[in-house]
C-alpha cells in the first residue's frame, strides 16, 4: 500500500503509518462489524468455510460466515472450532459447511454441502473408471439429486414443495443397504453415505436451505 500511494500519488508513507490507519480503522468500524455479524446469525442459513494464511511463516485461519447478503471474516491461530460453539450460541437457523470434521461437536443443524460430496465421488469414479460399484452409487446418487434439482428450479428452496423427496431420499438408502457391494471403495463410499445421513438432506425440511 505504501509503495503504491508513492508510484500513484507521490505521496510518501512508510509501514508503520498504514498499519496505523489500519487499526484505527478496524477501531472505527467495530460497530458495523457487529451489525452484520447479527444479522448474519438471525439468517435462515449460514455457509462456513476456513482457509489457511502464512503469518510471520506459522500457519494461521481465516473464517467466513456468510448468508449470501453479508459476510464477516474471523482470524483464529489454529483451526479448532472451540469459538464457533459460542459464537452460534443463539443460531437457529442452519449450518451449511463442508464435511470439516471440526463442525461436527457443534449443537446446530447442518446441511453439508452436496457439491463437495459430488466431486469427491466423481474423483473417485474419473480414478477408478472400472470400478462398477463406484459408477452404480454415483450414479443412484445423481439420479435423486437431478429430481431434486428440479423441484428447486421450479418451486425454489421450499420445504412445501421439497418434503416429497425425503421418501426417494429413504429409497436411496434401501438400495445401498440391499447391495452387496465388494469393493473396498464402495464400503467407503457407503459408509461415508451413512454417517453423513442426518446432515445430507436437511434442506428438503426447511425453507431457503440450499443442497
Amino acid at each position: 500500500i505504501s509503495k503504491m500511494l508513492h508510484v500513484f500519488f507521490n505521496i510518501n508513507t512508510n509501514r508503520v503509518f498504514i498499519l496505523n490507519i489500519k487499526k484505527q480503522v478496524s477501531s472505527l468500524l467495530d460497530s458495523d462489524y457487529e451489525n452484520l455479524k447479527q444479522k448474519i446469525l438471525s439468517s435462515d442459513a449460514i455457509h462456513i468455510d476456513e482457509t489457511t494464511v502464512i503469518i510471520n511463516r506459522r500457519k494461521h485461519y481465516v473464517w467466513v460466515l456468510t448468508d449470501m447478503l453479508h459476510v464477516i471474516y474471523l482470524f483464529r491461530e489454529n483451526r479448532t472450532t472451540d469459538f464457533l460453539k459460542q459464537l452460534l450460541d443463539n443460531f437457529n437457523g442452519v449450518l451449511v459447511s463442508d464435511f470439516y470434521s471440526g463442525y461436527d461437536s457443534l449443537d446446530v443443524l447442518q446441511q453439508k454441502c452436496l457439491i463437495h460430496l459430488m466431486r469427491d465421488i466423481n474423483d473417485l469414479i474419473f480414478i477408478n473408471q472400472d470400478n462398477n460399484e463406484l459408477i452404480f452409487i454415483g450414479k443412484l446418487f445423481g439420479k435423486l439429486l437431478n429430481n431434486i434439482i428440479c423441484t428447486i428450479e421450479r418451486f425454489g428452496l421450499k420445504k412445501y414443495h421439497l418434503n416429497k423427496h425425503l421418501k426417494d431420499v429413504e429409497s436411496f438408502y434401501k438400495k445401498l443397504h440391499n447391495f452387496e457391494f465388494q469393493t473396498q471403495l464402495a464400503k467407503k463410499l457407503i459408509k461415508r453415505f451413512l454417517k453423513n445421513k442426518d446432515v445430507l438432506f436437511v434442506f428438503l425440511s426447511y425453507n431457503n436451505v440450499p443442497w
